[in-house]
């Protein structure tokens, strides 16, 4: 998908769970959408407000957005890393894609374990970083984001979200506790249950 004046390209995994509240407000800056989808509004969040779009949207996804204006491609991952975005640098390609499998489409890609990969995988049942379990194969962490500028220079990914634990200010009842969680729950619950087909 591309934006009206093509500067913007995504290909995107997931499911923004606001897009009708982002919509409105996207609309309300002048935006005209051609779809009732949760694609259209990230392409359009993204080209308001660039990276400072990833603070706004709630929900699991990864994607991948091309501007055509900065030569820039941008890959980003939603804050608990629901959906996974592998990386690679094969010779002088970048290739990206939601499973590892993918990189088997290209010659140049060799499959060889990394063996500190193996081994953190094997003591701790996951992996740190960006590590995988193949060599030169990346995974983009959990609430980061990467860019990959003109020329072929490939950033660090940065981090745009971690969590935050806040000693509540008052005393907080058991049961009023029992009550909030209830109201929290059911409230991920809705917002997850939201589709972007009408």
């Amino acid at each position: 998908m591309e934006t009206r004046d093509g500067r913007f390209v995504l290909t995107y995994n997931g499911e923004i769970y606001n897009f009708k509240e982002l919509k409105i407000e996207l609309s309300a800056k002048g935006h005209v959408f051609n779809s009732s989808g949760d694609s259209e509004v990230l392409l359009h969040a993204f080209a308001e407000w660039g990276i400072g779009a990833l603070l706004k949207f709630n929900g699991m996804f990864a994607f991948a957005i091309w501007d055509n204006q900065e030569r820039k491609l941008t890959l980003a991952r939603d804050r608990f890393g629901v959906k996974p975005l592998y990386y690679a640098e094969l010779g002088q390609t970048f290739v990206f894609a939601s499973e590892h499998k993918a990189f088997r489409a290209f010659p140049e890609y060799k499959a060889r374990v990394d063996i500190r990969g193996l081994s953190e995988y094997l003591s701790f049942q996951n992996f740190f970083a960006e590590r995988t379990l193949f060599a030169g194969v990346k995974l983009l962490p959990a609430g980061c984001y990467l860019q990959i500028s003109q020329g072929g220079k490939i950033g660090e990914p940065v981090q745009y979200w971690d969590f935050h634990f806040e000693e509540p200010e008052y005393a907080v009842d058991e049961n009023e506790a029992l009550d909030e969680l209830d109201r929290l729950f059911r409230q991920a619950v809705n917002r997850q249950l939201v589709s972007d087909v009408e």
